[in-house]
């Protein structure tokens, strides 16, 4: 397998252009690539057809990566680079959801799940045997929503934003409801908050033990 030629932001561009309407961009860590996406090629936001992200926390009171946090407002994926995630969350994306703090920690990846995954002996249970460790399923529930979308049992419409003034507060999510007046530069986004969580760890499972297959399809 050899890397593409270009970068992360090129390769952005290059995708939403050949597929307009039809690519859901992703994102598990900091938004750094997608702003830069966005500076190059401002159209990324409207050919997209979602953006996904785990990010951002808001009534948690646990759950932040950032030592310093005494709460989960100031998440480690947006506050890394809050910047950047200014500038995709005021994208004019036609959809864009978002899986923050609230809802990672009403999960949990616990030593009984690594064991049962473990036993399906594949490279990728592989890896997560020597590398996982118990925690809250932060990135795991964004990607598992995006393909059962069922696991997901509430959501609201919020508008979210960032705190970029370089003081106490920067990296912290802001966020207005619905019903809100907030300033018109601001988007909704659909905020995940409740879980299935039987459900999704069922998903997980399934997902993480499944047989491996080469690039001809073969197991």
């Amino acid at each position: 397998m050899k890397a593409s030629p270009g970068t992360a932001a090129e390769f952005i561009i290059k995708m939403v252009r050949k597929y307009p309407g039809e690519v859901v961009l992703w994102a598990g860590g900091p938004l750094t690539n997608y702003a830069l996406a966005l500076r190059l090629d401002p159209e990324v936001a409207t050919l997209a057809k979602e953006f996904v992200m785990m990010g951002g926390g808001l009534y948690a009171d646990k759950g932040a990566i950032d030592p310093g946090a005494l709460d989960a407002r100031r998440e480690f994926n947006w506050w890394f680079d809050a910047e950047a995630t200014r500038i995709v969350l005021r994208a004019p994306w036609k959809k864009m959801t978002i899986t923050p703090i609230d809802i990672s920690v009403k999960t949990r990846f616990t030593s009984e799940m690594k064991a049962t995954i473990s036993k399906a002996n594949t490279p990728i249970t592989q890896y997560l045997d020597k590398y996982s460790l118990p925690g809250y399923m932060w990135d795991e529930i964004a990607g598992a929503a995006l393909i059962d979308p069922s696991i997901i049992t509430g959501q609201k419409q919020l508008y979210m934003d960032i705190d970029i003034d370089h003081g106490a507060s920067y990296g912290k999510t802001i966020f207005w409801g619905e019903k809100s007046q907030p300033p018109p530069y601001l988007r909704l986004a659909n905020v995940q908050f409740d879980i299935d969580a039987e459900k999704f760890y069922r998903l997980y499972i399934d997902l993480m033990t499944r047989p491996v297959r080469d690039r001809q399809g073969k197991q």
